[in-house]
Order: structure tokens, then C-alpha cells, then sequence
């Protein structure tokens, strides 16, 4: 899954509080990570057979089916007692060993944190860049806290619902769950409440730091410094964004239309407790043509990348400039070449323009009550179509070669190279970046376009396999019994009468049909009482 959930058509008009106690009332549970400093988190999974109450709405998952949430479980108290460096927690001996224990929250940072994420979601996903691909996970759900932490754990998470982890204890992992649910401030040794965000699972993703040895790691650096360009436009600055806290999936469609294994991948951002909006000052500066990502060496992530006490000097700011272009014009290319023809026949079904046909629009048609469709408002989403920099066309000019180049220094075979004052070693090799090739050329489009069958399907095909997404609106489509009675049940004709007449026929067949029977069943019996009259005399006479 990318990225975007919503409520099913089955649980349309009903409450997202109602959608969860269902899912988890119906899904098994595994620990996902328990290394976190604030947090455990669990993945709920659905049990088989059970239709799932939400749908993806990502670009390359329309409409599929949900199966998997990620629970992050975490102390939370209302007041801090002792704000700062030396935050409140809870003593769990052996839990972490450089932190032994897990920190606890307020609920007014959860409920910063968890307002940034959806706000960073919602821009993103109707981004026209990002077409429907959240910057984050999708969050779904906030209990902050829970009225009652014992009994809602007693509820969804009894030992029968645990599934350990792979070489783990089932009673082991019992007791790292009641670890949380159990935990007492060391501070005034207050026991504290339990509050649950809801997010979607981002099955097939691994965080940065762990993909240093994958031959596209250089590569997904070039994504990650692409996707943290996109987090300030919508508004944002990280403030905590290392290796850990970027997620990738190297196998999906983002950059690339032809599916070249060497620029597959997609970034996710997480971790949102530290985010701060940008100063109005900042968001003028962004969209400036001479803007120099001073943003993007602010955060950790700058350091991550160019090495420790690396500064941004004008070098590393056109290579930037350079890695940002070249990844948005792949985006826009991908955008019209896949996901714009894979979504047609849901803009072809609500008759939305070929002038409007926008991801906002399309939420907004479909999903009417939601946070991310008829409740989207109006934002100051700086990735202006006329203002943004990615969108700002350079003056190129040609090498001896033939080939273009945008920035830095071109070399005798076209390629661009960058140096630095601060010595070669500040800018690795991974940034020997050619802004003027083009990753695809040549290449046909395969993969997620439209397969010949669908290519043939009408509309009415696609309503008619959609039918769980795209009716749900449609009153003119409500099942009607008496109408359903008429048109399958009814043979055509100008006389009054016959539909009764019909149904009274099967009824009067069924009943002959049962008289029939009835009658069978007599004469077997009786055929039975004479043979056995016929036996008694028999018997008797022999006696005799």
C-alpha cells in the first residue's frame, strides 16, 4: 500500500469509531516495533473472510481493500511534570538500553502531532505532483486517551489475539504489551492513561538507515531530499528528520514509468512529534527562483547525507536544484502516462471534465463525508503551478557532446559533475547527478497501466466491478426490492395481473411438487404396511 484510506461503501454514514471497534474486534495482533522511545506499535491484521470496512485510495491501489492497521500505543498523561531535557517516563528495566524505559506524552502533543500529520497528508495527497501519494502514512483514527485502558485492552488485546513475533514468547510479548498499559510515571509514581494513533501499515517498507548496503541506496537519498523539498512546501519544517524516520518501499512506481529496477522506490516520511510550521518568511522564501534549500540544510537529514559539519554552499544548492527538477518532471511524466488513464473511468463515471479532473475533484465526488474528500478546505498549499520552483523551467545550454546540462560543471562525455570548497569527500559520488538524463528513455511504459481487458471494459464494466466505491453516492442506484421484483420476475406484457399470477404459478408449482411427493411417500408407506402384513401372515401360518 502507498498511501490513503477511506471508509467503505458498506460503512458509508457511519463512524469511524464504529469502522475500528469492527476491525479490531474481527484482526489478530503482532508487535511491530518496540524500540521506540515514546511508543509501542502493533499491526492489526484482519481475519480471513471478513470484508474489511475501509478501501485504499492511493493512485496505484484505487479502491482495494484494507487488511492491515498500525497501532502506535503510547503513556500519556495531561500535564508534564517535568517538561524538558529530562522528560517524564516510565522506568521498564531492559526496554531500551540507552533509555530504559518509555517517555510519556501529554495529550496536547499528541494532538499537535497527530493535527500536523493529517494536515501534511491531506496537502499531499492532492498535491497535482503528488497525484493521490501522501508525503506520511495515512492517519486514520485518535484515541486520546482511552476512558478506560483496562477494559478496552481486556477487549481487543486478550492473549488469544496475540501472534508473536518470529523467535519470540507468546507470554513474552504478552508482557511487553502490559508493560505500556501498566506504566507509571517514575516522576510522582502517577499512573498514567493510554492513547492510540490509527494509521494505516506500510506492508513492504523499510527505513533508510537499514537499505545502506542496497545498490540503490544512492538513489533513494536522491528520493528522500526530493520528498523533504515537498514536506516544506506544503508548510512544514521536520526538525527531526534522520535515516530513521524516512520509510522506503524499492519496489513501486514512483520516478519511473518503464519499471527500471534502478529508480524504483517510493519515500515515506514519519515521525511528526518535533514538526513546526514555517514562518511566513520562509514560505515566501521557498517559492522564490532564487531560493537556495536552506531549508533542506537545516535538517538532519543534510548532515545524514553530506557528512557531519557539511554546509550548504552554492555547489551543493545547485545540486539540489538539479536532483528537484529531474525527480518532479519523472513525477509529472508518470502521472500522465499511468495514473492519469487508471483513474479515467472514475472520472468518466461522475462525469467530471477533462478541465477538472484534479485528485481534490475526485475526492471530493466520491467521498463527500470524508476528511480527505468533501471536508477537504482550503489550504495554503504553496506548490503553485505558476510560483513553485520545480515548475520553473531553467535556461539549459549545450555541451560539446550534444547533451544539456543545468547546473555544475560539464565533463567530455556530457555528465555533470559537482565539487566542493569543502573538499571531493563532502559531496559523495552518488551526486555525480546528470540532471539531463532521462532514466526512461527508450524504455517502454509497463506495469501499472491499463491491461488489455480493462482497455476494453466500458463503463458500464467499471461500474459494475467498482460498484462497492463508486455507487456508494448514487441514490438513483439504490437497490429497490419491488423494482428488482419487476424487472426479473415479470414477463413483458400490456395485461394487469401477471406479476401475480407468476409468482402464484411457481408457488402453485412448488406446491404440486410437494403434493407429488407427498403422494410417493404414501404409497411407499403402504407398499411397506402390506409387504409386512404379507410377512406377519407367513410367519403365522408357519407357526401353525
Amino acid at each position: 500500500m502507498k498511501g490513503g484510506i477511506e471508509l467503505s461503501v458498506k460503512w458509508f454514514g457511519q463512524t469511524m469509531d464504529e469502522a475500528i471497534t469492527f476491525f479490531l474486534e474481527n484482526s489478530t495482533f503482532r508487535i511491530f516495533t518496540n524500540s521506540s522511545i515514546s511508543c509501542i506499535t502493533l499491526i492489526a491484521k484482519l481475519n480471513s473472510g471478513i470484508d474489511s470496512p475501509f478501501i485504499s485510495i492511493d493512485s496505484l491501489d484505487f479502491a482495494g481493500s484494507i487488511t492491515s492497521l498500525l497501532l502506535k500505543i503510547m503513556p500519556s498523561t495531561d500535564v508534564i511534570l517535568a517538561p524538558g531535557i529530562m522528560a517524564d517516563k516510565a522506568s521498564i528495566p531492559g526496554r531500551i538500553k540507552s533509555y530504559d524505559g518509555i517517555e510519556i506524552n501529554s495529550y496536547a502533543t499528541i494532538e499537535r502531532e497527530t493535527t500536523i500529520q493529517k494536515d501534511i497528508f491531506r496537502k499531499s495527497i492532492i498535491s497535482p505532483i503528488s497525484y493521490l501519494d501522501g508525503l506520511c502514512p495515512a492517519l486514520l483514527h485518535v484515541i486520546n486517551p482511552l476512558p478506560d485502558k483496562k477494559s478496552w485492552k481486556t477487549k481487543f488485546l486478550n492473549g488469544k489475539k496475540i501472534i508473536p513475533r518470529p523467535q519470540k514468547d507468546k507470554m513474552s510479548e504478552i508482557v511487553l504489551i502490559n508493560q505500556i498499559f501498566s506504566a507509571v510515571n517514575s516522576i510522582g509514581n502517577k499512573e498514567t492513561t493510554v492513547s492510540i494513533i490509527f494509521m494505516e501499515f506500510m506492508e513492504g517498507y523499510d527505513i533508510l538507515y537499514n537499505l545502506k548496503g542496497s545498490p540503490n541506496y544512492n538513489m533513494y537519498q536522491q528520493m528522500a531530499l526530493y520528498q523533504l523539498h515537498q514536506l516544506h512546501l506544503s508548510g512544514y519544517i521536520h526538525n527531526d528528520l534522520h535515516l530513521g524516520n524516512i520509510m522506503v518501499h524499492p519496489s513501486i512506481q514512483h520516478f519511473t514509468a518503464t519499471k527500471n529496477p534502478e529508480y524504483l522506490g517510493i519515500i515515506k516520511i514519519i515521525d511528526f512529534g518535533r514538526t513546526a510550521p514555517l514562518f511566513q518568511s520562509e514560505k515566501l522564501l521557498i517559492q522564490s527562483p532564487t531560493y537556495d534549500y536552506n531549508l533542506i540544510a537545516k535538517e538532519k537529514l543534510f548532515q545524514n547525507i553530506f557528512g557531519e559539519g557539511s554546509v550548504l554552499s552554492k555547489d551543493i544548492s545547485s545540486l539540489l536544484k538539479a536532483i528537484i527538477i529531474a525527480y518532479s518532471n519523472k513525477r509529472k511524466e508518470i502521472i500522465k502516462s499511468i495514473l492519469q488513464p487508471r483513474l479515467k473511468p472514475f472520472y468518466d463515471f461522475k462525469s467530471i471534465p477533462e478541465t477538472e479532473r484534479k485528485p481534490d475533484n475526485l475526492l471530493r465526488v466520491l467521498f463527500p463525508g470524508s476528511s480527505y474528500g468533501g471536508l477537504i478546505a482550503k489550504t495554503n498549499y504553496i506548490n503553485d503551478t505558476n510560483e513553485s520552483l520545480q515548475y520553473i523551467m531553467m535556461k539549459e545550454h549545450t555541451s560539446e557532446t550534444g547533451k544539456t546540462s543545468e547546473t555544475g560543471k560539464t565533463s567530455e562525455t556530457g555528465k555533470t559533475s559537482y565539487t566542493s570548497e569543502y573538499g571531493s569527500d563532502s559531496i559523495k559520488s552518488i551526486f555525480d547527478f546528470d540532471p539531463s538524463y532521462d532514466w526512461d528513455a527508450g524504455r517502454p511504459i509497463v506495469g501499472n497501466t491499463l491491461s488489455v481487458e480493462e482497455e476494453k471494459m466500458t463503463i458500464e464494466d467499471f461500474k459494475s466491478r467498482l460498484n462497492g466505491v463508486l455507487m456508494q453516492n448514487d441514490t438513483e442506484k439504490t437497490f429497490n426490492i419491488s423494482q428488482f421484483l419487476k424487472e426479473n420476475l415479470v414477463a413483458t406484457t400490456t395485461k394487469g395481473g401477471k406479476y401475480k399470477r407468476y409468482i402464484k404459478s411457481k408457488k402453485n408449482k412448488t406446491h404440486k411438487k410437494r403434493k407429488s411427493s407427498k403422494t410417493y411417500r404414501s404409497k411407499l408407506n403402504r407398499s411397506k404396511s402390506h409387504r409386512s402384513k404379507s410377512h406377519n401372515r407367513k410367519t403365522n401360518k408357519n407357526r401353525r
